[in-house]
């Protein structure tokens, strides 16, 4: 990755998240560039434990610029990629900051989906019928057990993948065969 990095091709991204069971924060520092045949490479830079500071941004600049230091990755002119999280837009403001496609999708289809229900009382009640059915066959003795897939709850970070797959499961689980 040194031929990269010294041509400036690297470029990290960066989230920072808390694991759901244990409730410990962690920085997550990945880099992605072109190889000399335009074949996309990936590598983990750092998983790094937050510890128990705050997530300011003054903390989370010291701990990403560390690490990108310790690549020789040049903080003021490598273009980061990240969320929208405010905490890391400012401890970012001085560098590039690229503003991450899947978090803005995500943004994009999440308020969509709310206007809709708000406009429209069928999609509120569709959501709460999915729902209602997924937890009726998890409650119910042996029906799960019979379906081709395992319906989906719900309840992942991202809202409009969880609901994806709870209404595909519901679709699926009422035919027979397997997806």
């Amino acid at each position: 990755m040194q031929e990269q990095i010294a041509d400036g091709t690297v470029s990290p991204c960066v989230d920072l998240y808390t694991d759901d069971y244990r409730k410990k924060a962690y920085l997550d520092v990945h880099a992605t560039w072109a190889d000399r045949n335009f074949q996309l490479q990936h590598s983990v830079l750092a998983v790094r434990h937050f510890g128990t500071d705050a997530h300011t941004a003054a903390n989370t600049a010291t701990a990403v610029k560390a690490i990108l230091a310790e690549y020789s990755l040049p903080a003021d002119n490598t273009p980061v990629t990240t969320d929208h999280g405010s905490n890391i837009v400012s401890a970012l403001r001085s560098n590039i900051r690229l503003d991450c496609l899947c978090h803005r999708l995500h943004t994009v289809l999440e308020t969509a989906w709310s206007e809709t229900k708000t406009a429209d009382p069928d999609a509120v009640e569709y959501e709460t019928a999915i729902s209602d059915l997924c937890r009726y066959v998890k409650q119910a003795t042996a029906i799960q057990e019979q379906m081709p897939v395992s319906l989906k709850q719900g309840g992942d970070t991202r809202p409009w993948t969880s609901m994806y797959r709870r209404v595909h499961s519901a679709s699926v689980g009422g035919q027979s065969g397997s997806c």
